[in-house]
């Protein structure tokens, strides 16, 4: 994984965050990255990761398989080395929902049934509110929607929501500066110079702007809650471009976890699932979320919303 969950992604070496299998070119996406590498590859079955701000369901997009975030605290934390104490979720990966399912079950003491036979509400987030995707992302949604309302889904605009949080999120990362406080004092020599660099900028974020971040939680979670009222889930794409360089990482990450980022902050379930290939090999993704402690309806939800997809969830050699 990329180091401490907020480093620089690595290629190739002792350390390195391992290729994306779909593509060797571009970066798997993070920071639970080498999960998701090692699931898309088949190396195993299922994972676990954890997801401050997207790093469960990014990579999973990037790499073509299932990434699952909970609702806030619905699954244990223990052994996690503290990234932020409140936006850090326990999440899972797979190549199917059944799978991923499966293990939240494990992990939850949960069941998730998965028999959904009665399509589904989808309230697709609208387009004013997304801000800039890529082209061949919006014409990937087009077809998700018309596949979901030709198998009998009701798919209808959200209320508005103002995605617009990563100012929000990013003050919040202030905690991340100060769980590391107290080592980075004692054993500097363990951390890159760029990782320093980014403690010293989240450690000098002020108490307002810290605080103000959870106003604007409050905020995005009553949105999210009146978008959700009559819908069993929000529909919208899991990332707003198709894929980072590994050379751009640095400069162009931030900007492709910004439609995960919003549903860490509110604290509401969300799953990504992949739906086709796009023209550079790279996984075209679309996210679901749920209602606040409903994972489980969520998961119904996808199980059927997955049936429709013709992506091959065959594993990819890494």
């Amino acid at each position: 994984m990329s180091e401490h969950g907020l480093g620089v992604q690595i290629r190739d070496g002792e350390h390195a965050t391992g290729r994306n299998p779909r593509h060797p070119d571009f970066a798997p996406g993070g920071s639970s990255s080498g999960t998701a590498v090692a699931t898309a590859a088949g190396l195993c079955v299922v994972g676990v990761g954890a997801d401050g701000a997207g790093s469960v369901r990014n990579p999973a997009a990037g790499c073509g398989i299932v990434g699952f975030k909970p609702t806030e605290n619905r699954l244990p934390s223990d052994g996690c080395h503290p990234w932020t104490t409140t936006i850090l979720t326990t999440g899972t990966f797979a190549r199917d929902v059944a799978a991923a399912a499966a293990a939240f079950d494990v992990l939850a003491e949960t069941t998730s049934p998965l028999e959904r036979d009665a399509p589904p509400c989808l309230a697709r987030v609208r387009a004013d509110d997304l801000g800039e995707i890529d082209d061949e992302i919006e014409r990937a949604m087009e077809e998700v929607v018309a596949a979901c309302r030709a198998a009998g889904a009701a798919v209808v605009d959200a209320t508005p929501i103002d995605l617009d949080v990563g100012a929000a999120v990013v003050a919040r990362l202030r905690e991340f500066a100060h769980a590391h406080e107290l080592s980075l004092l004692a054993s500097p020599e363990q951390y890159s110079e760029f990782l320093q660099g980014q403690f010293a900028f989240l450690g000098a974020i002020g108490v307002d702007d810290y605080l103000a971040s959870f106003t604007a939680a409050e905020r995005l979670r009553a949105q999210v809650d009146a978008a959700l009222a009559d819908a069993d889930a929000l529909l919208l794409p899991a990332n707003p471009s198709l894929g980072v360089r590994w050379e751009d990482w640095e400069e162009h990450a931030f900007g492709w976890y910004r439609l995960c980022f919003p549903f860490s902050l509110s604290w509401h379930p969300g799953i990504t699932i992949p739906w086709a290939l796009a023209g550079n090999g790279m996984p075209l993704a679309f996210q679901l979320v749920g209602t606040l402690g409903g994972d489980e309806a969520l998961l119904d939800v996808a199980a059927w919303c997955e049936r429709l997809t013709g992506f091959d969830r065959a594993p990819v050699p890494a």
